[in-house]
């Protein structure tokens, strides 16, 4: 089953060719994330299947399907910012759930590398709608390791099979019925004094696994509908000189205005409109729903961020807001020395 039109296939294309935008696969505490450097060796695919291969991971999405493109905007916990982004979802009843013990899939012959279509495949065993996170290996001591261990859960203490991957960091692969992410670079460690790599990479974090979400709760999916793709473009307060990246905010505010929610998009108006224009939050109060005070919040930081307010009408607004703003900042000062 498929939704949505063609028009997702629009953003997809234009996102693509931006090295700055990042994209991820998979659930709420096992996912793939995929970006690629300017400068970095890059293969576009071709036909069908729409992304690219580097020697650190692969991007592969289905331009076959119909996904509903939901772009979103939503609170950060990181005082004076926010989150962006967009997810592709399909409908929840449409979806397969995958194993929830390790299942070996044998060799991977889609995988996005001709060299890497003889290794084999096997299902970490997450047992989520849609989602199926993997390892492929060609080295045969794990293969075995990994064969024997099926049919048991990866997650089991008495289990040694999580231990021997995180040594052996074999390439992960999260499918979907909207494409796959492949990671190439080896497994963050703390135990080996190795972070987690810039560039692709994975997590699996079996606490938030347990949580059963699909995503964060903070980003706005409705009911019924499961996001197998997200899409992060570069946040305009990230540029290495610190200033605004007013063009790249202007070309997500476009994004979300296509995608996103209008409800959303009218609360944020108003408020852009108030605060802009001077306005007093005694003369015109901000709404007391989550959805549209969130809007308000966040209409404030963005202002705040490109400097386009009045000082003192700025820090009204962050009182009536955001009253905990001042004890956080100066929490934060007492922190940094």
């Amino acid at each position: 089953m498929m939704t949505g039109d063609g028009a997702w296939l629009d953003l997809v294309r234009e996102q693509l060719e931006r090295t700055s935008s990042g994209w991820s696969s998979g659930v709420f505490g096992a996912l793939a994330e995929f970006e690629r450097d300017p400068e970095e060796h890059s293969k576009a695919l071709d036909g069908a299947l729409l992304g690219w291969v580097t020697p650190r991971g692969a991007l592969a999405i289905d331009s076959k399907m119909r996904p509903l493109p939901l772009a979103y905007e939503c609170l950060s916990a990181r005082p004076g910012r926010w989150q962006q982004g967009c997810v592709f979802c399909l409908p929840s009843q449409s979806l397969e759930r995958g194993p929830s013990v390790l299942t070996d899939l044998g060799r991977d012959r889609a995988a996005l590398r001709p060299e890497n279509r003889e290794g084999r495949l096997f299902d970490m065993g997450i047992g989520r709608p849609g989602v199926r996170f993997c390892v492929r290996t060609e080295d045969q001591a794990l293969a075995a390791l990994l064969a024997k261990n099926s049919g048991h859960s990866l997650f089991d203490r008495a289990n040694p099979v999580m231990a021997a991957i995180k040594e052996a960091s074999p390439n992960r692969v999260v499918m979907t019925p909207l494409g796959r992410i492949e990671v190439f670079q080896a497994i963050g460690s703390s135990r080996n004094g190795q972070g987690t790599p810039e560039g692709p990479h994975t997590h699996v974090l079996p606490k938030l696994l347990a949580s059963g979400r699909s995503h964060d709760a903070n980003i706005p999916v409705p009911d019924g509908l499961t996001p197998l793709l997200s899409l992060h473009p570069a946040h305009p307060l990230d540029r290495q000189d610190g200033a605004f990246d007013l063009d790249g905010h202007e070309r997500f505010q476009a994004v979300l205005a296509r995608f996103g929610d209008s409800g959303y998009a009218s609360a944020k108006t108003e408020a852009l409109t108030a605060m802009t224009g001077g306005l007093d939050p005694e003369t015109r109060a901000a709404p007391k729903n989550r959805n549209g005070r969130a809007a308000w919040r966040i209409a404030l930081r963005q202002l705040t961020g490109q400097g386009l307010l009045d000082e003192a009408i700025q820090e009204r607004w962050h009182a009536a807001l955001e009253p905990g703003r001042e004890a956080r900042n100066a929490s934060e000062a007492v922190l940094g020395h």
